[in-house]
């Protein structure tokens, strides 16, 4: 894999690493790591497992060693985030917990991460009758030596979640963070600020001088390719709104000045999809089918499905508590839309 570095400004340093080919497009893009250099030079995040000797060779590029590194911040719990953590023993690790208890147990983290996307693969493929068939390429891509049964798209899945899940330490020193606190790192003092919405434990770190933010995985062009909780998320972006915002640095893609006219657009996209989208509904299709119906066509990834399934799947469940659409039915067989027949769906309306 590799890795670009862009630098920013005297004293911050954004290293793009790349993932393997052939991933599905929900994993595909490259992650976001930013190397805050001073007197105490930072990290906030350090990317997937499998981007670390690429992290690391970065870092020695910008002219420090990674042993020079005293802090990582981490935007979220998600192994895209700590995955490299392990790899900076000498640092002090921040992370959001709003109960103030140090979440050492970080395997059990990642075990029912991996646990939920298998059990979900599982329901995807069963439900469609084990027609599904993944690309060759993922397999590939993930584990040369794997032998893995291309037509056999839960098998894909499995080595898939082995990789993306890998098993994690069973302990993880970290210091707690919460909403409001204020925490330095590099040359810059950040406020915390709790941000639900993308993945559980997600935080933006604020910097009121210079109005820099670093806004882990809020999408700010399109949708997003993970929303856990969508009420969450846009009172989080309505939130980060509120500051002066001059520089966003995010998780994905590119940083964007023009900071609050950025997150506006974010949030105006959310807004309009959420709006619009009971009126692709009529039908009352499934989530799978509504995926289909969106796309033009069944994506053969399942490992694709699982991700697009559990976004659109929270977007839709939105819907209904704010009584935008009804819905009837459990599991994959959940149907949403605007005429379900469903003795209460006159009054969701």
């Amino acid at each position: 894999m590799t890795y670009q570095n862009y630098t920013i400004g005297d004293d911050i340093v954004q290293i793009a690493l790349d993932k393997p080919e052939g991933l599905a497009d929900a994993v595909a893009r490259p992650t976001n790591v930013y190397l805050l250099l001073g007197d105490a030079c930072a990290l906030i995040n350090t990317g997937h497992s499998s981007q670390v000797q690429s992290l690391l060779a970065a870092i020695r590029e910008a002219g420090i060693t990674p042993a020079q590194i005293e802090r990582v911040l981490y935007t979220s719990w998600d192994v895209e985030a700590l995955g490299g953590a392990s790899y900076f023993p000498q640092a002090d690790h921040f992370v959001l917990s709003p109960d103030m208890i140090q979440p050492s147990g970080l395997e059990k983290i990642v075990a029912r991460k991996r646990g939920d996307f298998l059990k979900l693969a599982r329901q995807i493929e069963r439900h469609l009758g084990n027609h599904g068939k993944v690309d060759e390429a993922d397999a590939a891509a993930l584990d040369e030596s794997s032998e893995v049964d291309a037509d056999d798209a839960y098998a894909a899945a499995e080595a898939f979640a082995a990789w993306y899940y890998p098993p994690a330490a069973e302990v993880f020193r970290c210091i707690p963070l919460r909403d409001g606190q204020f925490v330095r790192a590099g040359n810059y003092e950040f406020e915390v600020m709790a941000t639900p919405g993308p993945t559980a434990g997600s935080m933006a770190l604020y910097e009121e001088k210079h109005a820099f933010l670093f806004s882990g995985n809020f999408a700010l062009v399109g949708m997003p390719e993970e929303v856990s909780e969508v009420q969450g998320y846009l009172i989080s972006l309505e939130r980060m709104m509120k500051r002066k915002v001059e520089q966003i640095f995010p998780t994905y893609g590119l940083p964007q000045g023009r900071g609050n006219w950025a997150l506006g657009g974010a949030l105006r996209f959310m807004n309009n999809f959420l709006t619009s989208a009971p009126q692709a509904l009529v039908k009352t299709p499934t989530v799978l089918e509504f995926i289909e119906l969106d796309l033009g066509y069944r994506p053969d990834d399942l490992v694709e499905l699982v991700f697009s399934y559990r976004k659109y799947r929270a977007l839709f469940e939105e819907l209904v508590r704010t009584h935008q659409i009804a819905a009837e039915g459990e599991g994959m067989e959940r149907r949403y839309g605007t005429d379900v027949d469903d003795p209460r769906a006159s009054i969701r309306r």
